[in-house]
């Protein structure tokens, strides 16, 4: 009985002089092969709703979807020098930004441009698009009627605002140049004043006018001129380091038309091309109504974005 016991808890400890219950032994030089390690425990996600959770794709959806923008092949972007007085715009813009957004980078002033980008992107959160669009507008300096009925629209004007672009605002899209463009050949008292200008002279029938005015139509009644009133823009620095089609309409397409059109009455429409990165302003050109604007249907750019979504045939969410 004794016996039979220590047999058994000598088996039990795998220590049996027994050869047959002996591990094969190993080919000479040959390691014996390693005990297989316990499985890693997968790393739990932060706190809060899973990024994908809002956005679950079916089975049938294709990953990123082919509707959306892709990142053209440009290449890697230009290397920009920015001068003092560069950064300096950079850091107006950012802490006008920054007041509103009540948030400001931590960037040093040598990364001023990646600082304001980011402080756009913070103004951008928790907004409507027509709430961003109205905090933009809060940076822009508030232009007196009179000042349009003094220096009412021209073609000389158009021309003038042009030339003046590539050497105020290079900082903010990069480089850029003036080109001829086609625009309206139109009485400048038709479109000096705004819309609130129009309603306060004519009642109902003036806003009703000013409407139209703004719909494009009464544009052209006088033919067409081709003027130096346009500017391109080769690869906005702006759009390319944002990746961001909202933030490229919200934050600049429409709050500097608006500006432009409705406050200095200089019609402009400005027409970004997310393929390339490029945009094409045309002083004296108003802009489309929103129906007929292809940027505000615009999808997301998918491999750029850090906040695109995967729907397909809709327009970027920013603009909502």
């Amino acid at each position: 009985m004794r016996s039979a016991q220590s047999a058994l808890r000598i088996r039990c400890s795998g220590s049996t002089n027994d050869p047959t219950s002996r591990a094969s032994p190993q080919s000479p030089g040959v390691p014996p092969s390693p005990a297989p390690s316990p499985a890693t425990p997968a790393l739990s996600p932060p706190p809060g709703p899973s990024p994908s959770a809002s956005a679950s794709p079916s089975p049938s959806t294709t990953i990123p979807s082919a509707n959306l923008s892709p990142r053209p092949p440009l290449g890697p972007p230009p290397e920009y020098r920015d001068s003092f007085s560069d950064l300096l715009f950079m850091h107006l813009c950012r802490q006008a930004f920054g007041r509103v957004a009540e948030w400001q980078s931590p960037r040093p002033w040598a990364e001023g441009y990646l600082g304001m980008v980011e402080v756009s992107r913070a103004l951008m959160r928790g907004r409507s698009a027509e709430a961003q669009r109205s905090a933009v507008l809060q940076g822009f300096p508030r232009v007196p009627g009179w000042f349009r009925r003094l220096f009412p629209f021209s073609h000389w004007g158009a021309e003038a605002n042009a030339a003046i672009t590539p050497r105020f605002f290079s900082w903010l899209v990069g480089p850029c140049h003036v080109e001829e463009a086609e625009i309206p050949a139109v009485d400048g008292r038709e479109v000096a004043g705004g819309k609130a200008e129009r309603a306060e002279a004519g009642g109902k029938e003036g806003e009703a006018e000013a409407e139209e005015a703004e719909r494009g139509g009464d544009w052209g009644a006088g033919g067409t001129v081709k003027l130096q009133c346009g500017v391109r823009i080769e690869r906005c620095r702006y759009l390319e380091t944002s990746g961001c089609v909202g933030m490229c309409v919200n934050l600049c397409k429409m709050p500097t038309q608006h500006f432009f059109t409705h406050e200095l009455g200089v019609p402009l429409t400005m027409e970004p091309n997310f393929e390339d990165f490029s945009c094409r302003m045309v002083f004296g050109l108003p802009p489309p109504p929103p129906s007929a604007d292809p940027a505000l249907h615009q999808p997301c750019i998918a491999t750029s974005c850090p906040v695109a979504r995967l729907d397909t045939d809709v327009p970027c969410h920013q603009l909502q």
